[in-house]
């Protein structure tokens, strides 16, 4: 069976996964500043280590109380009342890497636990990787390494492309394009929006309630930083969070709404005027005033001016104009309205 993809096994994000474990392996211990999604950024890590299968994966969670030596100890299936140097000696964890996950300062334990395996032979140590949501677990002789600039464009496009999908591929262009404009470099976003109904997902700027998960109200008033998680690169540019901007600059997410629709929207709306002027062309004549001197580069208006006595042209003529007058004026178009064009165009091309 063909493995579900994850945003994290992308070209992008797969790339800085194994940059960063293969320099756990060289130096045995990273330390990495994910403010945004930093849990996810531990599963890959985990999953990345997993499938090449060098070392056994432990997981460490330190957002919890107890210390790192318990929490470690119990993860591995050790005592939990073993000491940092047992632990550092013991051969469940000569061939193990072991994934953190923490908030705050580091524990006192782990900044200990760094400085023991650093001094053991590189044969003989695990590897320490700890992802650090606020960037306050700082060790001793490690910089952060920032969790920055890792999605792009084309792994929006590519998880997009391989997101299950119906019996309706114009639909499903329209809404995946929409949402990768949406989410930029949230990829994750990505299954929220594209999994709502057609008439939220095509729009989802009016129906913020299906799909933010809290953040608005976190963001809400704050400046857009990297390190609050609510701002990263895209594309070559500093972008906000799609959610981050709902809170602050709402005219600002319909925009990238009518981003997403114009980029899948206007090419298919030239397609019909192109058709309709092939199959209509004896019944048509050039419009100097408002077109140009030919037939080809008749627009939506003179075309459904001159087919008004055809039903089905007519119809499709007047949708599609709309619909282009709409978008050519940077204003998103409705559901109802894209749903109209496709039953006119179907109706024309019976």
């Amino acid at each position: 069976m063909m493995e579900l993809l994850r945003p994290w096994m992308l070209p992008g994000p797969a790339a800085f996964v194994a940059r960063m474990c293969s320099l756990a392996d060289r130096h045995k211990v990273v330390v990495l500043h994910a403010p945004f999604a930093s849990a996810s950024v531990a599963e890959a890590l985990r999953h990345h280590i997993g499938r090449e299968g060098r070392y056994s994966v432990i997981p460490v969670n330190l957002d919890a109380q107890e210390p790192f030596e318990s929490s470690l100890a119990a993860s591995a299936g050790l005592a939990t009342s073993s000491s940092l140097a047992a632990l550092v000696t013991s051969p469940v964890l000569q061939y193990a890497a072991i994934v953190v996950f923490s908030r705050g300062p580091p524990d006192s334990g782990l900044a200990s636990f760094a400085r023991m395996i650093a001094r053991q032979p590189l044969e003989e140590r695990p590897i320490l990787l700890v992802v650090s949501e606020d960037g306050g677990c700082v060790l001793e002789g490690h910089a952060l390494e920032p969790v920055r600039d890792v999605f792009g464009p084309l792994d929006g496009a590519a998880y997009a492309a391989a997101l299950p999908r119906g019996g309706r591929p114009l639909e499903a262009r329209l809404v995946a394009s929409v949402a990768i404009e949406v989410a930029a470099w949230d990829v994750v976003l990505l299954d929220r929006l594209t999994a709502l109904p057609p008439e939220q997902a095509v729009r989802p700027d009016l129906h913020l309630a299906a799909w933010d998960n809290g953040e608005t109200a976190r963001w809400r008033g704050m400046a857009p930083t990297w390190e609050k998680g609510c701002l990263d690169d895209w594309g070559g540019e500093p972008t906000e969070h799609v959610l981050w901007i709902a809170a602050n600059r709402p005219s600002a997410l319909a925009k990238r709404v009518w981003r997403g629709q114009l980029a899948m929207l206007l090419p298919w709306i030239e397609q019909y005027r192109q058709a309709i002027i092939e199959q209509e062309k004896r019944n048509l004549r050039p419009d100097i005033t408002r077109s140009g001197p030919d037939i080809e580069s008749l627009d939506w208006g003179p075309l459904a001016f001159q087919l008004d006595r055809v039903p089905n042209v007519k119809r499709l003529a007047h949708a599609f104009r709309e619909a282009r007058n709409e978008l050519a004026h940077g204003r998103p178009i409705l559901w109802s309205h894209v749903r109209l064009c496709i039953d006119a165009a179907r109706a024309w091309r019976r």
